[in-house]
């Protein structure tokens, strides 16, 4: 059977995944918490050449102004997400920017941060309410809020706006413990169960699509049954490189940075909180 043709940007290749269990719909919808950058490391960059369109939601300035350049067809949001409306505290560290007070000071002191400032907040309940039609499907939701999912997942209205699939970070920066534990519940409580899980992520699908859990393969089938190229970055542009370079060699390579990096960060900020 010939492979079919997949340009993937994601980091841990959320868009591959999506786009194999969701591949009947063609002009899906999503909804991004935490975008971030239009297609470094973007989990809706593929879907959105591929014909969908969705809700970007990224407090960072200069992030959110790359998005309404690159996704003029989107509904782009300068604003963080919480479980109330009102500025925040932000640490601006790029793809590891969060709300979270704890993690704020870890990278102050880790030097991560690059700096910081008070962002504005919406619950996700009210920009669903203001950006999503009646009756309008949403075919998945990606959290990555760095420690703030719990907060994020506390304003939503899971009874009137039902994401079929959330994707959401599950991992902290304290050693790479997981941080599912403490929100979980909030999704297992209002009609969501576990799917699947890779790289950092955990897939939860509604109760009233739980047929779609048995569309998620492993990624060998995955390589299988797809032609996939990721899309990297090289200072300001994008250059492809085929899958096997990345599995074999690239993948790997950035799973051990990743890892003892969080390690490192952590060491520091004990370290430091025991000096200080």
């Amino acid at each position: 059977m010939e492979k079919k043709s997949f340009l993937s940007y994601a980091e841990d290749f959320e868009d591959l995944i999506l786009y194999n269990v969701l591949n009947d719909v063609k002009e899906g919808h999503y909804i991004d918490v935490g975008a971030n950058h239009p297609w470094k490391i973007s989990v809706t960059k593929s879907l959105y050449l591929r014909g969908w369109r969705g809700i970007n939601i990224e407090p960072l300035k200069k992030e959110y102004s790359l998005l309404c350049e690159d996704r003029p067809l989107d509904i782009n949001l300068n604003i963080g997400i919480s479980n109330k409306s009102g500025k925040l505290l932000l640490s601006d560290s790029g793809v590891l920017s969060s709300f979270n007070k704890e993690e704020i000071k870890k990278q102050k002191v880790t030097g991560t941060s690059k700096s910081e400032l008070f962002a504005k907040v919406e619950t996700l309940k009210d920009v669903c309410k203001k950006n999503i039609k009646p009756n309008e499907d949403i075919h998945f939701c990606k959290i990555d809020v760095e420690s703030y999912e719990k907060e994020v997942l506390e304003g939503m209205d899971f009874k009137n706006y039902r994401p079929w699939i959330i994707v959401i970070e599950s991992l902290t920066l304290k050693f790479g413990q997981p941080s599912h534990i403490i929100w979980e519940h909030i999704l297992l409580e209002n009609g969501y169960s576990l799917a699947y899980t890779y790289g950092l992520n955990r897939y939860y699908v509604s109760d009233e699509k739980n047929n779609l859990k048995d569309r998620f393969i492993s990624m060998k089938e995955l390589q299988n049954k797809y032609d996939v190229h990721v899309i990297m970055s090289c200072k300001k542009r994008p250059y492809q490189i085929g899958m096997l370079a990345v599995k074999y060699v690239l993948d790997p390579i950035y799973l051990v940075y990743t890892k003892l990096r969080l390690l490192l960060m952590s060491f520091v900020y004990k370290i430091k909180h025991i000096i200080d």
